[in-house]
């Protein structure tokens, strides 16, 4: 007897093929059988499934919900969007190997959050995934080996510069140690302030032969990834770097250049960009048209020629226009960077800089600092995006008049003057007075400009595929729950069904089964998973089941945990998950391992 019957769906089974309607079985783990026809088998739980579409579990091929799965094992917000994979250690991010006490504490506890959380009990890769095996966990877990873990835990806190010849020896011994755990292969980022930034291409040239040599997988989040600024003075944090004041203008293009050239030094390896977005940086604002010939001509350099060539490339892309952005006070953005002025570093406090802020000759010294290319207001730096005020919206505010505007457009309500004006000086002067107000005043990033004028021109390329980008969260959370260093942004509960509706149904850029085949199938075998990603008899019984038409999301960064509609059932290893809209919590999730 069946497990489970569901009757009558749409199936779409992850291939790229036409659906069909038939009647899909599952017993215990595994699909059982797939009936289009004749008498239908007994089963313990009948599922009419009339009208509906049957789908492959999604996979999110570029998550962090690892680091946080020991504080929200559940794996909530991915199920509710009809994940039941995910891949993690990405952006060179991962909280093992661990052997350095210092680097533990500065980079896993302090900078991912997870001090109060979890005490770190494993050194070796094999001991964290043992760990992650102790406990129930809500959706499969995909582990790769991050390159900042791997260089914390031979380098500790003497990260930034090169590695002599006998820590990339230790180095190359961790990333083994790794991959004979499990891991599927190695994630690294190459973006100013991160561990993996300051690695030369002798001790990249050396991961990937490993990786070539072992038939695995790397994934990179490329040097430059986002509009960066030349320190003058020797400092390297995210978003100021150390290096040529040239990569300002081609740093994002050098960038996945480098990468592209370094996985063509190992042609057997599979290679994906994390992240792809536009290779160029153009001024803002420009036009879609002009950003339509920039994404075309970065996917034929990047994408389109290296896989005529016969290289194993893909990418993926945040279709979330929103970004990792949840709901900021905006005196802390303004305090943030402050830290890194020997001055100004004096008035970080939230308090102290607003009493500050009404004093006309330390908002002038504020202002040169911001335009000076050494601050960054969240994602964006002024000094490289003058328009940033347009990409900041407020939605908690005294003042009821602001909610759901941008700075920029209260800046236009607000003062009279020329647009250079407007962006240069005036803005500053009304989030100043704004601030003095209400000091509690909140807004939110709205617009990530790497990607928001792209996503439906990179989505029409056949090698990407939708990420979340996000850690696990609970069920419901509040817009402060904090994790990975940012708080809980709508993305994390509505990616996977935003692309969905917005890509596809609503978007007209591709079909409902090339939708599903690129989160499903593609992914499956990008990573060589080779019992999942598709339906078929045998294969796990990760399922999803969907109302197509009434599939949609809300976006409410005062409640970034809304449950998208449409999704209604959710099986992971043959458990629901989730059933008719409800989750279980009946925890069936497994670390899977490469070997």
């Amino acid at each position: 007897m069946l497990d489970y019957l569901i009757k009558n769906a749409t199936v779409v089974d992850g291939t790229g093929a036409a659906g069909y309607t038939a009647s899909v079985g599952v017993k215990g783990d595994k699909i059982a059988a797939i009936i289009t026809e004749g008498e239908l088998p007994e089963a313990k739980t009948v599922i009419d499934a009339a009208g509906h579409v049957l789908t492959p579990g999604f996979i999110d091929v570029h998550s962090h919900a690892d680091v946080s799965l020991p504080c929200y094992p559940d794996g909530d917000n991915n199920i509710m969007q009809g994940i039941t994979t995910f891949v993690g250690g990405n952006c060179g991010i991962a909280v093992a190997p661990a052997h350095s006490d210092a680097f533990n504490r500065s980079y896993m506890l302090n900078d991912l959050k997870l001090d109060g959380y979890v005490t770190i009990q494993w050194k070796t890769f094999r001991e964290w995934l043992d760990y992650v095996r102790s406990f129930p966990i809500g959706v499969n877990y995909v582990p790769l080996a991050g390159h900042d873990a791997l260089r914390g835990a031979v380098m500790g806190m003497d990260h930034n510069r090169a590695s002599t010849p006998e820590e990339l020896d230790q180095i190359c011994a961790m990333l083994e140690e790794s991959l004979d755990a499990g891991a599927f292969g190695m994630s690294y980022s190459s973006d100013p302030g991160v561990p993996g930034h300051c690695a030369d291409l002798t001790e990249l040239r050396r991961l990937f032969k490993l990786l070539e040599d072992r038939n695995s997988f790397v994934t990179a989040h490329t040097r430059h990834h986002q509009n960066q600024w030349p320190s003058d003075d020797g400092r390297n944090y995210y978003g100021v770097y150390v290096g040529e004041p040239g990569e300002v203008l081609c740093g994002r293009y050098h960038g996945l250049m480098e990468f592209m050239e370094l996985f063509k030094e190992t042609p057997k390896l599979t290679a994906c960009y994390a992240h792809l977005t536009n290779a160029f940086l153009a001024p803002m604002p420009h036009s879609q048209a002009m950003e339509d010939a920039m994404i075309d001509e970065t996917l034929r350099t990047f994408v389109d020629e290296p896989i005529a060539e016969g290289y194993k490339v893909y990418f993926n892309v945040l279709t979330h226009q929103n970004s990792l952005s949840g709901i900021r006070k905006v005196v802390y953005d303004l305090a943030s960077s402050l830290t890194y002025d020997r001055e100004l570093k004096a008035f970080k406090s939230p308090e102290v800089l607003v009493e500050k802020l009404k004093e006309r000759d330390f908002r002038e010294k504020l202002k040169t600092y911001i335009k000076s290319g050494k601050y960054k207001m969240g994602m964006l730096s002024p000094a490289t995006d003058p328009y940033w005020s347009d990409c900041f919206e407020f939605f908690t505010a005294k003042d009821k008049s602001l909610l759901n505007k941008t700075l920029l457009q209260v800046t236009e309500e607000r003062t009279t003057g020329l647009r250079a004006e407007m962006v240069y000086n005036n803005c500053l002067e009304v989030l100043f007075d704004l601030v003095v107000e209400d000091p509690e005043l909140e807004w939110a990033l709205i617009k990530d400009k790497r990607e928001y004028m792209g996503t439906n021109r990179l989505m029409r390329s056949s090698r990407c595929m939708p990420m979340t980008d996000s850690p696990s969260f609970p069920e419901k959370s509040d817009k402060w729950l904090n994790c990975l260093g940012y708080g809980n942004p709508p993305l994390s509960y509505t990616t996977m069904v935003r692309y969905l509706v917005d890509v596809c149904r609503e978007g007209g850029v591709m079909s409902l089964e090339e939708a599903i085949r690129r989160m499903t199938s593609q992914a499956a075998d990008m990573l060589e998973i080779g019992d999942r990603g598709r339906i078929a008899e045998g294969m796990q019984a990760d399922l999803v089941l969907m109302d197509w038409e009434n599939l949609n999301y809300v976006v409410d960064f005062n409640d970034p945990s809304k449950q998208p509609t449409g999704i209604r059932n959710v099986w992971v290893n043959g458990t629901l998950a989730m059933n008719e809209g409800v989750l279980t919590h009946d925890l069936n999730g497994r670390v899977l391992t490469r070997n």
